[in-house]
């Protein structure tokens, strides 16, 4: 019990200073024009994410370019970033866990009939760009179907 003393009278201090201490016990809390431009931006990815997943689902883009496109609008975008590492934890890198949750999507907005060729197609190109991706097959999330 001796041996933790020293440790509790810090932490008394700390507690009890830390209102005069600056940026000590402080939580930054965003004021509603951080939190209305948060909201913009996520809502401008967003449309922005709809057009590249319809250019890659008929083709006119790979899914390397689809990426490219997608991961700089969510490295602009703090909240999204954050959600895309909290959705792909096991990607290497942020790059891939964007290519991996695009495809992800992707696959999942098309009909269920056209899924199996779409995901082969996008499965193959996330491989060909991160090789050693641990991302399961993106046929095995459509079910086969």
């Amino acid at each position: 019990m001796r041996a933790s003393r020293p440790w509790l009278a810090c932490g008394l201090a700390v507690v009890v200073l830390a209102p005069w201490l600056p940026g000590l016990g402080t939580r930054h809390e965003p004021d509603d024009r951080e939190l209305e431009r948060d909201r913009a931006a996520i809502a401008r990815v967003w449309e922005a994410k709809g057009r590249i997943m319809t250019d890659l689902c008929a083709g006119r883009i790979t899914l390397a370019a689809a990426t490219d496109a997608y991961y700089e609008m969510v490295v602009a975008c703090q909240p999204l970033l954050t959600g895309l590492r909290f959705s792909v934890p096991h990607a290497g890198s942020d790059l891939e866990r964007a290519a991996i949750r695009l495809s992800d999507l992707t696959v999942r907005e098309v009909p269920p009939a056209d899924r199996p060729a779409l995901a082969a197609r996008l499965d193959a190109e996330l491989r060909e760009r991160f090789p050693g991706t641990a991302s399961p097959p993106l046929v095995a999330v459509t079910g086969g179907q």
